[in-house]
């Protein structure tokens, strides 16, 4: 499972993958989410819920990567990663190698909470 949209009027993209992907399925996954993010102005803000894509899914760390590349290359201002919580092999806690601030919430609600919705 993998979806992701786009919110024009907060200038913001949510990702969310799921379950385990296939190798066929990983390409059309990043494909989408890059066409998104050239859909945004630059500052845009991005909610990614990691959270239900199974801890050793091999996919997980191409995933990452490459949204942390885009991200950055789009202009990207700030991350919130949705992490199933007690103890759980969730997303990274931030994004290390980019110019953006990150965070992490227990559920949408919380990120966008985070990011200044009411």
């Amino acid at each position: 499972m993998w979806e992701y949209r786009t919110d024009t009027s907060k200038n913001r993209l949510y990702i969310a993958v799921g379950g385990s992907l296939s190798e066929s399925d990983t390409p059309a996954v990043i494909r989408g989410v890059v066409q998104a993010m050239n859909l945004l102005k630059p500052g845009f803000s991005i909610i990614s819920d990691l959270s239900n894509l199974a801890a050793n899914d091999p996919h997980r760390a191409v995933l990452s990567e490459t949204f942390q590349e885009a991200a950055q290359q789009f202009g990207a201002s700030r991350v919130v990663h949705v992490r199933a919580y007690p103890n759980s092999e969730g997303p990274p806690r931030s994004w290390p190698c980019v110019s953006y601030e990150g965070s992490e919430a227990h559920s949408i609600q919380e990120a966008e909470r985070l990011l200044g919705d009411k």
